[in-house]
């Protein structure tokens, strides 16, 4: 099966019983309530996890406000940037995120973060399935107002998940640990 966003849909719907659809648009119930949490599902799952295909990396421009205190500088953020995970060559407290903005006293902004992917030919197929677990669960109680069926898919979905961000780990080359007088510190 190509994957789509109806598909996906449809994995989410076969695991509560419901009717299958067709498309998004769709004049019905199971329909509609994808329509309405599909997005929000999926923007929250990406950026739950530095999943390794919905990393990017953007040269950020200053803006021309400096931050009225407490950093030197304020960049942007890219449109699709759903959370900053690292800025090249500052520790986490060197840096931080605030609204759609980068505040930080460097005069460089490099980031690594987590696109918002709308393309779901571009999710890694673990990720797919944790998708269609938590479509499942934002859509259980609407479709079944059953409680024990909502609690049995997310136990589901904890192991899935476990099982896709080990996979999204494995995926390349991790940041390197370098050495220092602390880490050594215990030999």
């Amino acid at each position: 099966m190509s994957v789509s966003v109806a598909a996906i849909c449809n994995k989410a719907l076969t695991l509560l019983g419901a009717n299958r659809i067709t498309d998004l648009d769709d004049d019905s119930l199971e329909a509609k309530l994808c329509k309405e949490h599909f997005s929000d599902v999926r923007d929250e799952l990406l950026r739950s996890h530095p999943w390794k295909f919905a990393l990017g990396r953007a040269s950020l421009s200053a803006s021309s406000t400096a931050p009225a205190w407490g950093w030197t500088y304020q960049y942007p953020l890219p449109n699709d940037c759903l959370r900053v995970v690292g800025v090249e060559g500052q520790e986490q407290d060197d840096w931080t995120e605030e609204g759609r903005m980068l505040m930080t006293d460097s005069e460089v902004a490099n980031i690594k973060y987590i696109k918002r992917i709308e393309t779901v030919g571009s999710f890694d197929p673990n990720f797919t399935a944790v998708l269609a677990l938590d479509l499942a669960i934002a859509l259980s109680y609407a479709l079944t107002t059953s409680q024990g069926l909502r609690a049995d898919i997310a136990k589901l979905r904890e192991e899935k998940v476990k099982e896709a961000r080990t996979y999204s780990a494995q995926s390349g080359v991790g940041d390197r640990v370098y050495a220092d007088d602390w880490l050594n510190s215990r030999w």
